[in-house]
């Protein structure tokens, strides 16, 4: 739920041009990641554990490829405001 708020916000930052907005998803998407895996982690079987690590460095890598892709128009984009 606060992923998809935080998803939100960033498209909300993004087409109101309001960096302080997209700041606060970030951080909101950060506590979301680090709760989830810090304390939910615990209650659920080992080979759940396992698949949540797995998927978490699987979408990390996606995206530190997609900004090194895109670098350049992100670098820009942030540049305007």
């Amino acid at each position: 739920m606060w992923a998809l708020y935080s998803f939100i916000l960033v498209g909300i930052g993004i087409t109101r041009k309001f960096r302080a907005i997209r700041i606060m998803a970030l951080v909101v998407f950060i506590i979301t990641i680090v709760k989830v895996f810090v304390f939910d982690t615990f209650e659920i079987a080992q080979i759940w554990r396992i698949m949540s690590f797995i998927g978490l460095g699987v979408v990390l890598v996606i995206t530190s490829f997609l900004y090194q892709k895109h670098k350049d128009r992100i670098i820009g984009f942030v540049q305007k405001d």
